[in-house]
This record gives structure tokens, sequence and C-alpha cells, in this order.
């Protein structure tokens, strides 16, 4: 049941890697070894509740992470112009097995949901960003050295007849690359 609900969760995503057409991929056995051992230990982890941290920018905030609480939450949600990432890590025993961390700023939202091997190395990687009616979709998966083995990417259109461009500076910035648990900087 679980594993429907991850798999639930990627499925927009990886749905969209291939819009109509072939995605930019590199793709290896690899990629379904990764996906099945990451859906293993998110199916464990999502039974218990997730850790969750916050980080504001803007007036009265200081830009660093901290625990979620309420108020943080409420300011996020009634302040659409604020920049803002909040972030969710679930564990299986002692270790940090998934990761989400979304961010939105006007429009403009990234969402990424990081798997990781109970060893703390990064299995794979799943990003979506929009803004100006456009998706740019990634997923990306990692040997245990950190070495990308696969890759499936997509840029589109989210309305018909729309052009699918962006430019640099309206595109959201996609979050950091942790390779390793011990770099998430909120853990």
């Amino acid at each position: 049941m679980l594993r429907l609900a991850f798999a639930s969760f990627l499925a927009p995503v990886l749905l969209a890697l291939a819009p109509g057409g072939a995605p930019d991929a590199i793709d290896t056995p690899a990629a379904a070894q990764i996906d099945s051992a990451c859906a293993g230990d998110v199916d464990q982890a999502l039974h218990g509740a997730p850790r969750s941290f916050a980080r504001v920018f803007g007036s009265f905030a200081d830009g660093r992470w901290h625990p979620l609480v309420a108020a943080t939450t409420q300011r996020i949600a009634r302040d659409p112009n604020i920049y803002s990432e909040v972030a969710q890590a679930w564990q299986v025993d002692d270790s940090v097995v998934l990761v989400q961390i979304s961010a939105r700023s006007l429009e403009l939202r990234a969402e990424s949901s990081y798997c990781f091997r109970r060893s703390g190395t990064l299995a794979s990687v799943v990003e979506s960003s929009t803004g100006n009616e456009v998706r740019d979709d990634e997923a990306r998966y990692f040997d245990e050295g950190g070495t990308l083995v696969a890759r499936h990417s997509a840029f589109y259109a989210l309305t018909p007849g729309a052009l699918p461009t962006i430019s640099p500076d309206f595109k959201p910035s996609t979050p950091t690359l942790y390779l390793s648990v011990h770099d998430l900087p909120f853990l």
C-alpha cells in the first residue's frame, strides 16, 4: 500500500518526464534497481512521521533552517510572495532514507525528492520546477560513489500553444544537490 503511495507521489513527475516524445535520457538497468531499493525503504519510512524544517527569506527572517513550527507554516500559507523552503525527512531505523524539499517564490515552484541509501549516500533525486507556464523535470540516479548512472529529463509548456522556453531570469532555481545525508543543512 505504501509503495503505491510512493509511486503516486512520484507519478506526476515521472509521467511528465516523457511528454509525447523521448526524454533526454541516459538509462541503465541500475536505475530500475535503484528505484526498487528506494521504494522498499520509502515504504518503511512512510510508516513514521517526518522531521520537518523550514527556512524563510525576507523581512523578519534570517534565511536559516529551523524546525518547522505552526507559526512558520501559517506565515508561508498567508504570504504567497515570500520565498520559502520546507524540508521533510523520513527515517528507517536511524537512517534518513527520504527527503522532500519544496521551494516557492511568487508563482515559481521547485520540488525535490531525495532517496538516500541507508549508508547515507544519495541513490536518486527527482526534481520538478514550474514557473511562467513551463515545467522542467529531471530524475537522476547515482551509484554508491556518487557517479551519475542514469538520467531522465524533460522541459515543456504547461498550457497548449505556450512556447516551451523560459528566460534564465525567470526559471526557478533548482535546490542544492545533496550527495550525502551528511550534506543536508537541516539535520
